[in-house]
């Protein structure tokens, strides 16, 4: 049996930064605004997966412009090495301002290019990448250096809570892997209702009464304080 073990998303900068940091070559021969890597997995034979694999870019080739099939363990590790570059060179590049949503994969580029309107002109390079199937999004923007706080808070205020917002009314998540935290919690309400939240809150007290189990995390103040 053949599964789709994995379907990710990248854009053009996020496989570039990891090119350039990581020393690796495009495996393509021209720059894509966009890429998606597809990898399958299952108990069958080499060869009748890469058949299936070829049946499946037949179905999409109106889709997408150009492709490259591993026909190596180490092409395929070349290949990985780009997609799981790309946190690590963004932070080593500069300040990264990171964001993890979720929203329907079709308004990936949307986002993107909403963000790039944002923060371009202040220095800021959007980095985009993530799992087209559970639809999220790393939508990061990377400030060249550490030491520009002036560009810093610029990038910062345009940034948040505008993303926020635009994941609101997409109806998606402000928060798909990473968690909510201390930075997200003003947020929260912008993926859950008032209603959902005081549960979440009543939950809490239920199980964490004195309140030592993550303290300050998740939930805003007003649920915390629920009679």
């Amino acid at each position: 049996m053949t599964t789709l073990s994995a379907v990710e998303f990248m854009d053009w900068e996020s496989a570039k930064i990891a090119m350039d940091h990581n020393g690796l070559e495009n495996p393509l021969d021209s720059e894509y605004k966009y890429y998606i890597l597809i990898e399958m997995s299952g108990n069958q034979e080499e060869e009748l997966m890469q058949e299936q694999m070829l049946e499946l870019l037949e179905k999409l080739e109106d889709h997408y412009e150009d492709g490259v099939m591993c026909d190596s363990e180490t092409q395929k590790e070349q290949i990985w090495q780009i997609r799981e570059g790309i946190s690590m060179a963004a932070s080593s590049t500069g300040l990264t301002f990171k964001f993890d949503i979720s929203l329907d994969s079709q308004l990936f580029e949307d986002v993107i290019l909403k963000t790039q309107e944002k923060v371009n002109h202040l220095g800021g390079i959007v980095v985009g990448h993530g799992h087209i199937a559970d639809g999220n999004l790393h939508l990061n923007t990377v400030m060249k250096g550490f030491n520009d706080l002036e560009s810093a808070q610029k990038i910062r205020a345009a940034l948040q809570p505008w993303v926020f917002d635009y994941v609101q009314e997409a109806g998606g998540s402000i928060s798909a892997e990473h968690g909510i935290g201390i930075l997200k919690t003003d947020y929260l309400g912008h993926s859950k209702s008032k209603e959902m939240i005081k549960y979440m809150g009543k939950m809490k007290q239920v199980f964490d009464p004195k309140g030592i189990l993550n303290p300050y995390k998740v939930l805003p103040e007003y649920a915390l304080t629920l009679e």
